[in-house]
């Protein structure tokens, strides 16, 4: 079984709200999947969206589909030490190496933005 991990920044609905609950419903409106410099680079093109970045891991092939994907989300510029499914359940630790690929990125950034 073929593993992937891709890197998404993901547009999020802010503005629409649960009126049971009073909070923002935080539908995915569209995925923008590249490197991890080129998801670093999106923000909100409307008021009432964020970008979420996200890892994402894959496992399938060609013949038998994808059988499992899991979520890793940035968060204060790190990401989490585990893949969560879509229960929320940890199921995946994430490799060191994107640990440090967002490290780098993001130190890049910096510099790029400081300049």
């Amino acid at each position: 079984m073929a593993v992937s991990y891709e890197w998404d920044a993901e547009i999020v609905d802010t503005a629409a709200i649960d009126p049971e609950t009073n909070e923002p419903y935080n539908d995915v409106l569209d995925h923008l999947f590249g490197d991890i410099d080129y998801v670093l680079e999106q923000t909100p093109e409307d008021e009432g969206t964020r970008i979420d970045v996200v890892l994402v891991y894959n496992e399938g092939d060609d013949f038998d589909g994808l059988r499992d994907r899991a979520w890793a989300y940035v968060d204060d510029g790190k990401l989490p030490e585990w893949f969560e499914d879509a229960m929320g359940a940890k199921i995946r630790k994430v490799p060191q190496k994107y640990h440090n690929e967002l490290r780098r990125a993001l130190a890049r950034k910096a510099a790029k933005e400081g300049a």
